[in-house]
């Protein structure tokens, strides 16, 4: 019987590692994002902040308005962006067309590295290719 207090194991910590590196990587994308529009004074402990801040915003409003049939996704996705980009713009202490942007190329960025991960992983062997398995082979 595992208790509460118990020890995490190896899966949890790989959980954990790999917030930790999502969320780095997140602030890096949101520095260079404010470099590229050039906002003056950017600084990484306030892209660390916006990538700590701006989730903890835009994912409750987005999953609100995904319950929206039909354009509910497309909603969501524009008011999470548009949240972003007014919390990046408060932290950053900026316009708000430089805060959406930078708010924009950090999630273009965000995509970028998560696609090269997955090839990394799916290519390099690390993880199963989707494509193979019991459920490519017809079992399931």
């Amino acid at each position: 019987m595992v208790g509460y207090f118990d020890m995490p194991g190896p899966r949890e910590w790989l959980v954990l590692i790999a917030l930790l590196l999502v969320l780095l990587f997140g602030a890096v994308a949101r520095f260079f994002g404010a470099r590229i529009v050039k906002i003056e004074h950017p600084t990484f402990v306030r892209a660390l902040g916006c990538s700590i801040l701006a989730p903890l915003a835009y994912v409750p409003v987005g999953l609100l308005l995904r319950s929206v049939p039909v354009l509910g996704p497309v909603l969501g996705l524009i008011v999470a962006l548009l949240v972003d980009g007014s919390i990046t713009r408060a932290i950053f202490r900026t316009t708000f067309p430089r805060g959406l942007a930078a708010a924009v190329l950090a999630w273009v960025f965000q995509g970028i590295f998560a696609a090269l991960l997955l090839e990394l992983f799916i290519g390099g062997g690390v993880l199963p290719d989707p494509g193979s398995g019991p459920a490519a082979a017809g079992l399931f």
